[in-house]
C-alpha cells in the first residue's frame, strides 16, 4: 500500500494529445506527428496520452476529469465551415476531417468549463475559437494580401517548412508580452485557414503585420492559449516557443498539485 501511494504522488501530469483520422491500407487510423509527443516529454514534462476521433461523448467527459492539460495539434485539415456559419464545401475549404471536428469541439468546451490547462497549435487554435462562438477565414492561399503566411514551400524538408516565415507583434499588456519580455516575434506559417472574428471570451495576444491574429488567450482561465506558428517543433531550441511551453508547463504542473502557484 505504501508503494501505491508513493507512485500515485510522484507520477508526472498527463496530457491529452488530440489525434487525427486517417486512412492506411483501407483501415481507418488515428495519427499523431512525435513531435507533438516529444513536446509533451521534453518541453512540459508530462506522460502523454493520445486522444482518439473516435472518442464518444461520455469518453471525453471521463477524460478532463484525470488529465492535467490538453494539447490541440495541427494537421493538414481544416474545420468544417458549417461549425462556424460559414458556407464552402470539400473543393473550396477542405480538406476536412469531421469526426475530429466533432470530438474535439466537445473536448475544448468541457475543458474550458473545468479550466484545465489547453494549449491549440494551428487547427488547434482554430478549433478553440470556433469551439466558444468565433469564426474562421479560409482567403490566405493565393491572396497577396497574406502573402507573408504563404511563402514556405508545403512539400519541401521538415527544416524548411517549419521554419521562420514573419513577424507577429505580441500585444501591448498581453500575457505573452509580459511573458517574453518581446515587442515582437518572428514565427512559421502553415495554415490556410485563420481566425476571423475572435470568440467573445477570447483576448488576442499576437498579431501578424497583416493583420491576423496569430496568438489569444482567454484571461479569466488559468492557461486556454492558442497560437497559430508550430510552436511544437522548436519547443527546445527556440526561444519563443520554449517561453510558450514553460507558461504551459507551469499550468499543468499547478493543475496536477506538482507545484505550488506563484
Amino acid at each position: 500500500m505504501q508503494e501505491q501511494m508513493k507512485n500515485t504522488r510522484n507520477r508526472l501530469p498527463l496530457i491529452a494529445v488530440m489525434a487525427n483520422s486517417g486512412f492506411e491500407a483501407g483501415l481507418p487510423t488515428q495519427t499523431v506527428d512525435d513531435k507533438y509527443c516529444r513536446a509533451v516529454s521534453e518541453a512540459v514534462g508530462a506522460n502523454c496520452i493520445v486522444v482518439p476521433t473516435s472518442a464518444s461523448a461520455d469518453a471525453l467527459e471521463d477524460l478532463v476529469q484525470i488529465v492535467d492539460g490538453i494539447l490541440l495539434t495541427g494537421d493538414t485539415t481544416n474545420v468544417e465551415p458549417h461549425h462556424y456559419g460559414g458556407v464552402g464545401n470539400l473543393q473550396s475549404h477542405g480538406p476536412f476531417d469531421p469526426q475530429r471536428d466533432r470530438s474535439v469541439l466537445q473536448l475544448i468546451k468541457l475543458a474550458h468549463k473545468k479550466d484545465v490547462p489547453m494549449l491549440g497549435i494551428c487547427r488547434g487554435m482554430q478549433e478553440m475559437n470556433v469551439a466558444l462562438g468565433g469564426t474562421l477565414r479560409n482567403d490566405l492561399y493565393g491572396n497577396l494580401s497574406f502573402a507573408d503566411h504563404c511563402v514556405r514551400p508545403q512539400d519541401g524538408p521538415p527544416e524548411t517548412r517549419y521554419a521562420p516565415s514573419h513577424i507577429v507583434e505580441l500585444v501591448q499588456d498581453g500575457r505573452l508580452r509580459e511573458h517574453l519580455g518581446l515587442v515582437r516575434a518572428e514565427v512559421n506559417s502553415l495554415h490556410k485557414q485563420a481566425v476571423d472574428i475572435l470568440a467573445d471570451s477570447l483576448r488576442s495576444e499576437a498579431i501578424s503585420q497583416d493583420g491576423l491574429v496569430e496568438a489569444f488567450c482567454d484571461p479569466d482561465r488559468n492557461f486556454f492559449y492558442g497560437v497559430q506558428w508550430h510552436a511544437e517543433f522548436s519547443a527546445l531550441s527556440d526561444q519563443v516557443s520554449q517561453a510558450l511551453f514553460a507558461m504551459f508547463s507551469q499550468s499543468v504542473h499547478v493543475y496536477s498539485g506538482k507545484l505550488i502557484p506563484l
